[in-house]
This record gives C-alpha cells, structure tokens and sequence, in this order.
C-alpha cells in the first residue's frame, strides 16, 4: 500500500469514528450482504480451466483442419474466376452451334 492509500485510509477511518449509529448499522448490513453475495456468483474453479482448453481447441480446429477442407473449393473458384472469359465464350458457342 502506498502513501496515498494509507492517508486515505486513515481518513476514512476517522470519519467512519464519527458516524450516526443508524448509518453505521446500514452500512454495516450493506456490507455483510455485499460479502454474502459476492460468492453466489463465482464460477467453480475448474470451469476457467475447461472453457479456456475449449476455446483454444476450437481456435486450432478452425486454423489448422478449415483450411484444409476448403482449400481445394478455394482453388477451383479462382480458377473458375480466372476463366470466366473462357466459359462464357464457351457457353455463346455451344448455344449458337445448337440452334
């Protein structure tokens, strides 16, 4: 604790020495309720562990095995892409030669 935190402490305490009974008894039950609800809401302790071990093995799984799947799919569309011209002139001359 510092110098700041411990003047302020001080402080604090002095005036806490000069409070009304009836604010000292509320303030005293806010605190007590405070301090019972406070572990109502805590996680378990291993549940951190869990979910962070998911989640990185989440992150791997979409890194390493996606891009594997689709990477064949990624390089056929841009193939596609890049003969667009082809197939369209393609396509005009099948349908004229039909007709």
């Amino acid at each position: 604790m510092n110098e700041f935190e411990r003047n302020t402490q001080h402080e604090l305490r002095a005036e806490e020495s000069r409070l009304d009974a009836n604010i000292e008894e509320c303030l005293a039950q806010a605190r007590l309720n405070a301090v019972a609800h406070s572990h109502r809401h805590h996680a378990p302790r291993f549940l951190w562990p869990t979910l962070s071990s998911v989640a990185l093995a989440s992150v791997l799984a979409i890194v390493f095995v996606w891009p594997n799947g689709q990477g064949e799919n990624t390089d056929e569309m841009a193939d596609i892409h890049q003969n667009l011209d082809f197939y369209s002139w393609m396509a005009e001359n099948q349908n004229g030669s039909d007709t």
